[in-house]
């Protein structure tokens, strides 16, 4: 593998961004999974978005979500 080739995989952007577009996207995992029929597979799932989510949230944020 050349030295580009393993430059292309390394994302280079800052810690905040990335971690902005991975809340969107666990939010949006969260708000599909909850329309799913329920399963002890969706309800694990759910339940491990919702603890990500309770920490990275602020408060209010992440009670609205949970109401949804």
């Amino acid at each position: 593998m050349s030295i580009a080739e393993h430059l292309q995989d390394i994302d280079f952007r800052k810690k905040e961004v990335r971690q902005k577009d991975y809340l969107k996207e666990f939010i949006l995992w969260h708000k599909q999974l909850s329309k799913e029929p329920y399963s002890d597979l969706i309800h694990g799932q759910l339940t491990m978005l919702s603890a990500v989510l309770w920490y990275l949230l602020p408060t209010k944020e992440y009670k609205k979500l949970v109401k949804l």
